[in-house]
C-alpha cells in the first residue's frame, strides 16, 4: 500500500500559505476598491477552503468519531442535544 500522507502534509502546508497570501490580497483589494460585501464574500470563501484542507488531514480520525457515534446508536440523541440547546 502506497502512503500518501507525507505528500499530503506538505501539499496541504503549502496550499495554506498560499491562500493566506490570496486571502490578504482579496482583503487590500476590497479596502482599496470599496466593495465590502464582495470582499467579505470572498475571504470567506477562501476560509472555508482552508477549512475543507485542514478537515482533509484529519479525515481518519472524523471517520472513525462518526462510526463511532452510529454503531453505539448516541447519534440521533447528540444530533437532537446539539439543536436543542
Amino acid at each position: 500500500m502506497i502512503d500518501l500522507k507525507p505528500l499530503w502534509t506538505n501539499i496541504s502546508q503549502q496550499a495554506l500559505i498560499i491562500l493566506a497570501i490570496i486571502g490578504i490580497i482579496l482583503i487590500i483589494a476590497g479596502v482599496l476598491t470599496q466593495g465590502f460585501g464582495r470582499t467579505l464574500g470572498a475571504v470567506a470563501g477562501v476560509f472555508l477552503f482552508a477549512a475543507i484542507i485542514i478537515m482533509l488531514g484529519n479525515l481518519q480520525a472524523i471517520g472513525e468519531w462518526i462510526k463511532g457515534l452510529v454503531s453505539t446508536g448516541n447519534s440521533g440523541q447528540i444530533v437532537l442535544s446539539h439543536f436543542l440547546r
